[in-house]
């Protein structure tokens, strides 16, 4: 037996949206945001006050949009039904930003478009993931030099035969990290 539930208020899916930790925001056809919950105002510094009835490029990097981008074509060519991309923003303060965006059609009918997007600020982790490329490590063996990833390119051909190896060098050269990367 299932119980009466009643539907959702739209005070209670704001409060939902509100304890989100994405950012949040609905433009409508005209590019202009409708809606703009807690999180988008932590995470880009503006206040809900500064940027309802404005277009999104407030908050995004001009030289990113300039009418193509994602967003833009979600409302105009009315397609792209979702959207998905990595982009910067500008906080108010300046500070660009890497975001990870997701938008999608929320409602198309004669009364306009309502497009909503999700904003996630991932520049940590995107700096994060360009210093790990960065690191070059080959079992427990660090270097980045091209003697080093010479070294590395040996030692897998090496490890590949079934054969004796006699490995020299001075002392505190790594010769036992090198005999244990082969074996």
């Amino acid at each position: 037996h299932r119980g009466t539930m009643s539907q959702p208020t739209v005070d209670d899916i704001e409060s939902i949206i509100n304890l989100l930790n994405e950012a949040v925001f609905v433009y409508d056809e005209n590019l202009k945001i409708r809606y703009f919950n807690k999180a988008a105002e932590r995470i880009t510094g503006y206040s809900r006050d500064e940027v309802l009835g404005h277009k999104c490029i407030t908050i995004l990097d001009q030289s990113v949009c300039l009418n193509n981008c994602e967003l833009c074509l979600t409302v105009k060519n009315g397609l792209n039904r979702e959207a998905h991309f990595l982009s910067t923003f500008l906080r108010k303060d300046g500070v660009k930003r890497m975001g990870e965006f997701q938008a999608g059609i929320l409602r198309r009918d004669d009364n306009g478009t309502r497009v909503v997007v999700a904003l996630n600020d991932v520049t940590e982790l995107s700096e994060l993931r360009k210093e790990l490329k960065e690191v070059h490590s080959f079992r427990n063996m660090i270097g980045k030099s091209p003697v080093m990833k010479e070294l590395f390119e040996t030692i897998q051909n090496v490890a590949f035969y079934d054969s004796t190896v006699f490995i020299q060098g001075e002392s505190g050269t790594g010769k036992e990290l090198v005999a244990r990367a082969i074996h």
